[in-house]
């Protein structure tokens, strides 16, 4: 099927990445792109950290996250942009089991955990930089105005279906091998489910 897109007023993310927003924290003094914070060579938060912000375009909540950006190996032409999904470098989950690695993330499909937590990039970024990234609620644009407009999709999406990740087979240097959105299952509107929300998620295979 080919690929399509979707508005990303119409679509909600659901938080599930560890850890809840901070109640004490708010919008960065020069916001979520600012120099300060974002796309920085040193954390000046914890990874991992949240705050919730409420969005006056999209008239709702939405979820931001502290990450570190892992580029691919295919970086030279998957270079990251605003609006583009990362999930957990499937390398880094690979160390020894007392390293957290929850928080380093990579665009390159090939070579990130696409069952795993979704967030989305905000802006351009350095490989092993750290910098904010959407996680969950509506798509906040009156705090981040890049992430305006259309996001790539499968072609699969229905309304109220939920969706999951996966490789964008475009055979477009820009866009190959890139994380999209795919439908995972059918809403419980149209009368069918196809699967049962997970329990967890695994970050490596079992011994």
């Amino acid at each position: 099927m080919a690929n399509s897109t979707i508005d990303g007023t119409k679509i909600i993310l659901n938080d599930l990445w560890p850890g809840t927003p901070d109640p004490m924290l708010t919008v960065p003094i020069d916001g979520f792109t600012g120099a300060d914070q974002h796309n920085v060579a040193t954390a000046v938060r914890r990874v991992g950290t949240k705050i919730k912000v409420y969005d006056d375009t999209g008239k709702g909540y939405a979820t931001f996250i502290y990450l570190q950006y892992i580029a691919g190996t295919k970086a030279t032409t998957l270079a990251l942009a605003a609006k583009q999904f990362v999930s957990m470098d499937i390398s880094e989950q690979a160390t020894a089991g007392t390293t957290s690695t929850y928080y380093k993330v990579t665009d390159d499909a090939s070579e990130a955990l696409l069952g795993g937590p979704l967030a989305v990039a905000i802006s351009a970024m350095t490989t092993l930089y750290y910098g904010w990234f959407w996680c969950g609620g509506v798509q906040p644009t009156s705090h981040v105005a890049a992430l305006t407009g259309n996001y790539t999709t499968n072609g699969t999406l229905t309304a109220g279906g939920r969706f999951s990740a996966v490789a964008n087979a475009s055979a477009t240097a820009t866009y190959s091998d890139k994380i999209i959105i795919k439908l995972t299952s059918l809403a419980h509107a149209t009368g069918t489910l196809t699967d049962v929300p997970a329990a967890g998620i695994s970050l490596i295979a079992d011994a």
